[in-house]
């Protein structure tokens, strides 16, 4: 049974049913009209087939799971074995056997072996680990997907956590509270407010969109960054290719990193665009560590030219515990787990039976990877 009739009761596949089923896939993280997880021009059948054709036997290579998630991967692809590899040494065992597999066992020397292999599912949004290996880049019998826009939600409430945190130095009432202090207004290190204040969001993706979204529902502008060709959504005021990106830095009043991690953007930021944003700005990382000089980062925060950081990635990570950046009045970080909720394990879950039935019947893969772009 068709995924969109088990999750609509609908009889006939209609528009509607299909945007019912990516709202509950999202949560409202993409809007289905973008067309944003079936990107067009993108390879993303894995292997095709003839319709009307006895479906060819697949196997898939699984880390661990349950008996629950077993049956419901066999429900929509009863022509795909699973198999179940518990480490990286077995994986390597069993990739000349393998159609498709899991990202987590991807290498190069599992590349090597994988001779039949014609589709990889990473289970997180970035991709970098895999996407710039030479042995997948290019081989384009490969079609690489991941979980973009599935983690948007969480990771967007954990950026507005953060920064309400830093604006409102909730972290600084934490520390009173822990000796009984009542501390007034004038000791905190910043009191300020997000109404009529500028987000500048650095990628404009499903993280970057969410966060965009929520920033804009608070009463701020929101400008962006993003390389894709997209219409200006109603919650940007102001977007613009990443070429631009030194001009809107003196204009925001917080900067939120959310691009995935690319050779054009690692090192993005360091001491000469520190200098480039407006005093008193704040800076939020939600996209990864190596995008950020993090002693440069730590000089401008130590000197007061950034009032304030968020940082869910570092690098490394986990950051030593000897780092300046724990001991910074006016940081807070959180160990990379802004996209942890319940919801994001149930959207990835359902994205990835939905592309396992798409890779069992030979339709078109979703969330497919621009290996060369890297996102």
């Amino acid at each position: 049974v068709p995924m969109w009739k088990q999750w609509t009761g609908e009889k006939k596949m209609s528009e509607e049913n299909i945007s019912h089923v990516y709202r509950e896939l999202t949560r409202g993280a993409l809007n289905w009209a973008t067309g944003d997880l079936n990107q067009p021009g993108r390879a993303a059948v894995a292997i095709p087939m003839d319709k009307g054709k006895e479906r060819p036997k697949l196997k898939y290579l699984s880390g661990p799971m349950t008996p629950e998630d077993r049956a419901a991967f066999l429900q929509v692809a009863p022509n795909v074995e699973i198999l179940v590899a518990k480490d990286k040494a077995e994986a390597l065992r069993l990739a000349p056997e393998v159609d498709a597999c899991s990202g987590a066992f991807v290498s190069p020397e599992f590349l090597r072996d994988a001779k039949k292999l014609r589709w990889v599912q990473q289970f997180s949004a970035g991709v970098e680990q895999l996407v710039f290996l030479p042995e997948l880049q290019s081989n384009d019998q490969v079609v690489l997907t991941n979980m973009k826009a599935m983690f948007g939600p969480p990771i967007a409430d954990h950026v507005m956590g953060l920064l309400l945190s830093l604006t409102r130095s909730l972290h600084h009432y934490q520390g009173l509270m822990k000796d009984g202090t009542w501390g007034k207004g004038e000791q905190a290190p910043y009191q300020g407010e997000l109404l009529g204040k500028t987000m500048l969001v650095v990628g404009l993706g499903g993280n970057g969109a969410e966060s965009a979204k929520r920033a804009h529902a608070f009463g701020m502008r929101v400008i962006a960054t993003d390389p894709k060709d997209m219409a200006v959504p109603a919650y940007v005021s102001r977007l613009e290719k990443p070429d631009k990106l030194d001009a809107l830095l003196p204009t925001a009043d917080v900067v939120v990193l959310a691009a995935p991690l690319t050779p054009d953007t690692q090192a993005l930021f360091g001491a000469e665009r520190f200098a480039k944003m407006k005093d008193g700005s704040f800076l939020i990382n939600i996209a990864r560590g190596k995008m950020v000089d993090q002693n440069a980062l730590t000089t401008a925060l130590q000197s007061k030219k950034l009032a304030g950081a968020g940082l869910d990635v570092t690098e490394p990570e986990p950051l030593p515990a000897d780092h300046a950046l724990w001991k910074l009045p006016n940081v807070i970080i959180t160990p990379h787990v802004s996209g942890q909720s319940p919801g994001t394990k149930g959207r990835t879950r359902q994205l990835f039976i939905e592309n396992l039935k798409r890779f069992a019947s030979g339709e078109g893969l979703l969330n497919v990877v621009d290996k060369k772009a890297g996102y």
